[in-house]
This record gives C-alpha cells, sequence and structure tokens, in this order.
C-alpha cells in the first residue's frame, strides 16, 4: 500500500474516500450572437458566452460545525443583540433591564462555567465584536483556544 493513501501530506491524521461509482464531471458550453448593421459603417453586436458543470467533484467537511441544530445560531444572534444594546463595546449579559440576555455556551467557552463573569476580556475582544457586526458565525469555532462546536452539540 503506498504511503499516501490515507496521508496526503497535509492531514496526519486523516484519511479520504471516494465513492466506488464516481462519474467523470463535465462541462456543457454554449454561445449565443447578434449583429444588426447600423448605417454604413457600423455594427451593433451583442454576444452570450455560457456554461454549466455537471458531476463536479466536491469534498466534504464531515466535521463541519452544525449551528443551526445546536442551539449556536441562536447564542450568536443573543450576541448580536446584546453588543448592540451595549453600544457596541461588549457583547455579554451586563444589562439585562435594558434587553440583554444570557450566552450560556460563549460564557462557558470563555470561563469555563455557563454562570462565569460577563466581564472578561473576550466578551469585549474586537476579533469576536467584528465576527458578530459582519455576521459571520462560520469561524467561531476556531477562534479561541481551549473550547470546540462539536457537529452536534453546543460544548466547552
Amino acid at each position: 500500500m503506498a504511503e499516501f493513501t490515507f496521508n496526503n501530506g497535509q492531514y496526519n491524521n486523516g484519511s479520504n474516500g471516494m465513492k466506488y461509482d464516481i462519474k467523470q464531471p463535465y462541462t456543457i458550453t454554449w454561445t449565443f450572437g447578434i449583429q444588426h448593421k447600423m448605417g454604413e459603417s457600423r455594427a451593433l453586436e451583442i454576444r452570450y458566452n455560457g456554461n454549466h458543470t455537471l458531476k463536479q467533484w466536491i469534498q466534504q467537511d464531515l466535521n463541519e460545525v452544525n449551528v443551526f441544530e445546536n442551539g449556536f445560531l441562536q447564542e450568536f444572534i443573543n450576541a448580536q443583540k446584546n453588543l448592540a444594546i451595549n453600544g457596541g463595546a461588549s457583547f455579554g449579559n451586563l444589562n439585562p433591564a435594558a434587553g440583554t440576555v444570557p450566552v450560556p455556551i460563549l460564557t462557558g467557552a470563555f470561563t469555563g462555567s455557563k454562570d462565569g463573569s460577563q466581564t472578561v476580556g473576550a466578551f469585549k475582544s474586537g476579533t469576536f465584536i467584528t465576527q458578530l457586526k459582519t455576521g459571520a458565525v462560520g469561524p467561531w469555532p476556531g477562534l479561541s483556544p481551549g473550547w470546540v462546536l462539536s457537529p452536534t452539540s453546543a460544548t466547552w
């Protein structure tokens, strides 16, 4: 067995596989053009080029975090609301009277307890605040060392 069968050089602890009945991808291409004479020395020309690829191969990440079903997406939305209520300075639950809400997954990730302090520096992190402002929920699981969102549940 070749050394690269289960080790492609990038991931020393991974493996790769392929469907046994994989099909060759192909692209259908078409063009369309119209010309119209305008006067003695001019022409108007309109062209369209199109293509469509079928059976394209893709790589799937089986360990991809599913933020829709594990509760993290709602936690992210709550953190965005907290950030707005707190004037853009923090996304912690600092002012429940004004409408901020608990963010137990993030609190647990930052403090080790879902009931931890809302004033730790991570709640004010420029990186996290930028991600909240841009709506980028995807990068969050890899931003903080020591915590992980599993594919099926939000854990720390």
